[in-house]
């Protein structure tokens, strides 16, 4: 319905002024605020952002579009308000046919097919598999993991990847911590080493298999995958996290990947020998121009060119991370997200170039760059885990709350701003807990079920059809306006890649209804059809909550 009304004054816009697409775009559409007589329900600027384009007064273009609306079958009313908004008031038979079709049909017309089956990959998280997941972590999993949801959710062929960074030198320093554990020396370990007591449990493993085999050896994949398994999975799964592909960087450097990589982009005339000028803003005394392999990423929009090779003619980490990319699109991802922390900002250009010079131009990746989580407790620093000497796991927290809190609540917030999540507010039954105030309201619509079945009203497949010569009250209108732009929140996650859109409409939606609870009657036993009416709304609302909650990898709960 929001489409139908944003495609009709388009072609309004257009048949009066012209407009061209890319001032059509400009076209939004919002709830009129409740301090309106007459309760209309959607409104619009596009008067005041076309004014200076059309050269005329806002409120002659506004009083102009008033008088095409007017004639629209299903426009009950239509004004303009001070400065220039036009308001919209629907017929009462259009919203109730839009419930009718939410409970006949479920989520089924609620999200638009974006995607039509391309491939994408999103990859998140993939933190260095040298230990539990810590609390730097939270937010990148449960980012990453929320995107692909609402990717898949859009019709596309979601691939939810780890890149596991087993062959850098962290894990020769893993190696040296756990033999030096199983030899019974950790007091005495060299700089550098890991000091988490959790390695302990790895080097007791290691004796047992050991005394069976003492000829066994581990590589660093073993290593890399013993800790994956033994910390990295068992968290992954209380937070409801799955998979699709575990990549290792070391199995791609064995199967000559970065070669292959690189000898590809030399064919595209995208790599060759040069000398790099000194970092900009910054003096190295000892700096020297040296001739490198370079990958001339500045051909695509980065600051500079980069080196694929270090002064011992060894691959750099950035090499590495073309032949990951280089992987991905051979196994048929043009379009990839990438979840990072905001410390790798310095990443994203280069990345982007990447995708494109191995796509030939038609691939393209996603940086997303996720801030700081902060843990306090009633304003204070959660301390460090005791167990662990200097970090806090998301172990340690789930410990403290439930993972669907954590989850949720950190989606709450977008991903570029820094997050101070106070675990005590966490813990309230209040509105502070947003998932908790949208499960309430999902239990509170059972309760309306639970009463309407004391009197014998039932609304399901057969008489959830209502007629349309029942009249809406004030406050079930307003919220069946504000679930009529379920599908356009759920559309502006997906294309921007960023969950708190989403997040935060579905917080509003519950809000609405718990106004509604307040203020208003849902059973009237001396008008059962007006009855049946409300608990129509209320089913079809419960519905979309239930699918929102969906999307968050989060149950609804039934009764609180």
């Amino acid at each position: 319905m929001l489409q139908k009304i944003e495609n009709d004054i388009k072609k309004i816009l257009i048949k009066l002024y012209q407009v061209d697409a890319d001032l059509l775009d400009k076209l939004v559409l919002e709830l009129s605020p409740d301090k309106l007589e007459n309760n209309f329900d959607i409104s619009t600027n596009i008067a005041l952002i076309l004014s200076t384009f059309v050269g005329k007064k806002s409120t002659d273009i506004a009083n102009e579009i008033v008088l095409k609306l007017d004639k629209i079958d299903y426009i009950e009313d239509c004004v303009v308000t001070a400065p220039a908004f036009v308001n919209i008031k629907l017929k009462d038979n259009i919203l109730i046919d839009m419930i009718n079709d939410i409970n006949n049909f479920g989520d089924k017309n609620l999200v638009k097919n974006i995607g039509n089956g391309k491939n994408i990959n999103v990859e998140f998280c993939s933190a260095n598999p040298t230990g539990p997941l810590h609390i730097g972590h939270a937010r990148g999993i449960v980012f990453g993991n929320t995107i692909a949801n609402l990717l898949q959710k859009s019709g596309y062929n979601v691939c939810r990847e780890y890149y596991i960074n087993d062959a850098g030198s962290q894990m020769d320093k893993l190696e040296e911590s756990i033999k030096w554990r199983m030899n019974g020396c950790r007091k005495n370990m060299p700089d550098g080493c890991y000091p988490g007591e959790y390695l302990q449990e790895i080097a007791d493993k290691r004796n047992k298999v050991l005394q069976k085999n003492p000829k066994f050896t581990w590589t660093k994949i073993d290593t890399a995958n013993e800790i994956i398994d033994y910390f990295i999975k068992p968290t992954l799964k209380k937070l409801k996290i799955n998979y699709d592909k575990w990549s290792s960087e070391q199995n791609i450097k064995d199967k000559g990947t970065i070669e292959k990589s690189i000898d590809y982009l030399s064919k595209l005339g995208l790599v060759y020998k040069g000398t790099l000028n000194p970092p900009k803003g910054k003096i190295i005394e000892d700096y020297e121009p040296r001739e490198q392999l370079l990958f001339k990423s500045s051909n695509f929009g980065d600051d500079t060119d980069r080196p694929l090779t270090k002064g011992d003619d060894s691959y750099t980490y950035f090499a590495s991370d073309i032949a990951y990319h280089y992987d991905k699109w051979k196994r048929g991802f043009d379009n990839m997200v990438v979840v990072l922390g905001a410390d790798h900002k310095g990443y994203v250009k280069r990345l982007t170039s990447v995708a494109k010079a191995i796509s030939d131009g038609r691939g393209e990746v996603h940086v997303k760059l996720c801030e700081l989580v902060n843990f306090l407790k009633n304003g204070e620093m959660v301390k460090m885990s005791k167990r662990n000497n200097n970090f806090l796991t998301i172990d340690d927290v789930l410990d403290e709350i439930d993972p669907d809190i954590l989850c949720f609540m950190i989606l709450t917030r977008k991903a570029n701003t820094v997050f101070n999540f106070d675990l005590a507010k966490a813990k309230e039954q209040s509105k502070d807990n947003s998932i908790w105030y949208i499960q309430y309201a999902y239990a509170r619509c059972n309760s309306v079920f639970n009463r309407a079945n004391e009197i014998g009203l039932k609304v399901d497949e057969k008489n959830c059809n209502i007629n349309n010569n029942v009249v809406l009250s004030y406050g079930f209108r307003k919220l069946i306006i504000k679930m009529m732009f379920y599908t356009r929140f759920l559309e502006l996650a997906v294309k921007n890649y960023e969950p708190y859109f989403f997040a935060n409409y579905i917080i509003q939606l519950a809000s609405y209804f718990h106004c509604l609870w307040e203020k208003e009657r849902f059973i009237n036993e001396n008008d059962l059809r007006l009855s049946l009416l409300n608990l129509s709304v209320v089913k079809s609302f419960q519905s979309l909550i239930r699918c929102g909650l969906n999307v968050f990898n989060i149950n609804e709960i039934a009764k609180m």
